[in-house]
Order: structure tokens, then C-alpha cells, then sequence
């Protein structure tokens, strides 16, 4: 009886990790996470997504949508992970100006500004937890932030075309 309340506990631990944002099996609501190159029986990623047409080919991140002030208010701040291959993007219903922070955000991220024709206008690294202000060079609709380094790491740059499913 000791044994079966013991496994229990445990079992129970770790769903409330899961829950709670354990890195190892979590997965943010709204995102979908592409599985591993090359993994056999995985399924395609679904939900929303953005695909950045670079001089390599085109590169895909799947994507939780802010589209409300509250949710873009809020961003990525208070997580400790973020899965590869997936990002954030924030909407806009006309263009912006507005800059971006990492206020109690604990994740370094790269954020790339996006024009309503899709065009990537700039690519900014920010540090986490820190109050400086990334400003675009230019009004943009989208706003998408990966992990720091993503959009180096997949030859996304300057000028490449980004298009959303999805949204």
C-alpha cells in the first residue's frame, strides 16, 4: 500500500510540474512545437505559424499570437523557456511604431519587426530582464520573438519575406 501511495505522489508531482512549466515536457498553450529534423512518425506542426523566405529556403516557426494589448502587454514575461522552432508574434490592426522592452522577461530573445507587405525591416538580439528600448526603423504590423539567436542561426535577415498562416 506504502508503494502504490508513493507512486501516486510521484505521478502526481510530476503532472504539477508539467503544469507548473517544467521545461522538459511543457509546452506553451497556442504553440506548436515542429518536431525534430528527421524524427520518424511525427506529424506536421499545426496552429499558427510564420515561414520567412531566405536565401537558403524558407525557414518556418510556429507561433502563440498576442493580438490583444493585454496579451501583448504581457509578451513572454515571468517564462524560463521557450521551446526551439517556436516564437511569439504580436498584431497589430494598422501599423506601429512601438518599441519593445524586456521588463521581467527571464529569456534572451531575438525579435524580428515584420512590414504589412511582409517584409522583415529589422532584426533586434534583447537581453533579458533589462529596460532598454528596441526600436523598429520603421512602422511594422508584426512583431515575432524566438529564441535569441534564431533568426542568425536560419539565415533569416533584412529585406526576406515573412508570411503567416494561421493568424
Amino acid at each position: 500500500m506504502r508503494q502504490l501511495i508513493i507512486t501516486f505522489l510521484m505521478a502526481a508531482l510530476l503532472s504539477s510540474t508539467i503544469a507548473c512549466g517544467g521545461q522538459s515536457a511543457t509546452q506553451t498553450p497556442g504553440v506548436s512545437v515542429a518536431p525534430a529534423h528527421g524524427e520518424s512518425g511525427a506529424t506536421p506542426p499545426s496552429g499558427p505559424q510564420v515561414t520567412f523566405q531566405t536565401a537558403q529556403g524558407p525557414v518556418t516557426l510556429s507561433l502563440e499570437v498576442a493580438r490583444s494589448l493585454e496579451d501583448r502587454t504581457r509578451g513572454l514575461m515571468g517564462r524560463t523557456y521557450m521551446e526551439p522552432g517556436s516564437g511569439m508574434v504580436f498584431v497589430w490592426e494598422t501599423p506601429t511604431d512601438s518599441p519593445f522592452w524586456m521588463k521581467d522577461t527571464l529569456i534572451p530573445l531575438s525579435i524580428a519587426f515584420i512590414a504589412a507587405d511582409g517584409a522583415v525591416i529589422d532584426i533586434q538580439d534583447m537581453e533579458p530582464l533589462t529596460l532598454t528600448r528596441h526600436f523598429p526603423p520603421g512602422p511594422y504590423l508584426y512583431a515575432v520573438e524566438a529564441n535569441k539567436g534564431f533568426f542568425e542561426q536560419n539565415g533569416v535577415a533584412e529585406g526576406d519575406k515573412a508570411s503567416f498562416t494561421g493568424l
